[in-house]
């Protein structure tokens, strides 16, 4: 078993200027090459997403992503996002969960979006009404 610390996570490396949501998944990827024959693979939080992306690169037994909530977790953000719901504006929902719930700030919204890819899967994971 072996635990991945993230870049910029302690005691993992620092981030870098070209980092991205690719650059995640790459770096997963190193690691899933040290440990050949990997099985499954568990993603907490954000590194869920990874995890995900990771598996469509590479064949994997098992794939679990888990997003801890809890309660009120969020409940002050649904206004908004129902109201981008009703106008199918997947990008402003992105935005409001990035900015009202993880409380990231403008210029890391703006990086995140400025990733075209990873911006993409993120508006890519907001949930859809059938």
């Amino acid at each position: 078993m072996a635990v991945v610390n993230r870049r910029g996570r302690t005691p993992s490396g620092l981030l870098t200027s070209i980092y991205s949501l690719q650059t995640e998944v790459e770096d997963l990827g190193v690691i899933l090459d040290e440990f050949k024959g990997t099985q499954a693979l568990f993603g907490w939080s954000y590194g869920g997403l990874i995890a995900l992306l990771a598996a469509n690169e590479r064949p994997l037994h098992q794939v679990i992503a888990y997003e801890p909530v809890m309660r009120p977790f969020g409940s002050h953000a649904l206004p908004d996002l129902r109201a981008a719901e009703e106008t199918a504006d997947w990008d402003a929902t992105v935005e409001i969960v990035n900015r009202q719930i993880a409380g990231l700030d403008t210029a890391q919204v703006e990086a995140l979006r400025a990733d075209h890819q990873g911006w993409a899967a993120l508006r890519q994971t907001e949930p859809r009404r059938r």
